[in-house]
């Protein structure tokens, strides 16, 4: 991607989350939902980025250094399901907010099994 593309994604990504936190700003709850939300998305998408940078080869420290990048990636992706699945409970009738918390649960279980069980 070039870099004026970039700089132009940066840029609607900082316009839009202050524009999230601006209507956030007279609730609190809201508000932290919101700075939370794109905290661990920012981490996330940081985590992922290095995970893509790492070398296939190198040896059991750089074998250690993946697997730990890989549970960052695993970890913020599971809190940031679960900071949604917190936040749309309150909306939802008890069943399918049972049904939002069993995806939540199936999709990080599936991600760790993909991630550390699997050889690949």
């Amino acid at each position: 991607m070039s870099p004026a593309i970039s700089s132009v994604a940066i840029l609607v990504v900082v316009a839009t989350i202050g524009a999230a936190l601006w209507r956030a700003r007279d609730d609190p709850q809201s508000l932290c939902f919101a700075l939370t939300s794109y905290i661990e998305l920012g981490l996330l998408f940081l985590c992922i980025r290095s995970v893509e940078r790492l070398p296939e080869e190198g040896g059991a420290a750089a074998e250690k250094k993946r697997r730990r990048q890989k549970l960052a990636v695993w970890s913020l992706a599971t809190a940031l399901c679960v900071t949604f699945c917190f936040r749309v409970q309150k909306l939802l009738p008890p069943a399918l907010a049972a049904a939002a918390w069993a995806m939540a649960l199936a999709v990080s279980s599936g991600g760790f099994y993909l991630f550390f069980v699997c050889n690949q």
